[in-house]
């Protein structure tokens, strides 16, 4: 058995149907975060670096247009339904 500190521990956090209007994402680690259907609009600090460290953006709305746009060209497959 491997110690604990030689383990591989994938997290990946579901923010799926969330509503995040408003909330301040300043410094915020979005690696492997599965955002499906997250409500995104008037948030704080959000940028494209942390979205494209995301696991899934399908359905999410509200995201910043020059964001958006950035994403859908340089890592359209966050925008694609994920299998089930």
């Amino acid at each position: 058995m491997r110690p604990i500190d030689q383990l591989c521990l994938n997290f990946a956090p579901s923010l799926r149907n969330a509503d995040l209007q408003f909330a301040n994402f300043l410094d915020a680690n979005l690696k492997n975060a599965y955002l499906e259907n997250t409500q995104l609009r008037n948030t704080i600090g959000l940028t494209f670096d942390q979205l494209k460290q995301a696991k899934n953006l399908y359905g999410c709305t509200g995201i910043p247009p020059a964001i958006k746009e950035k994403l859908q060209a340089e890592c359209p497959h966050l925008f694609k339904k994920p299998d089930l």
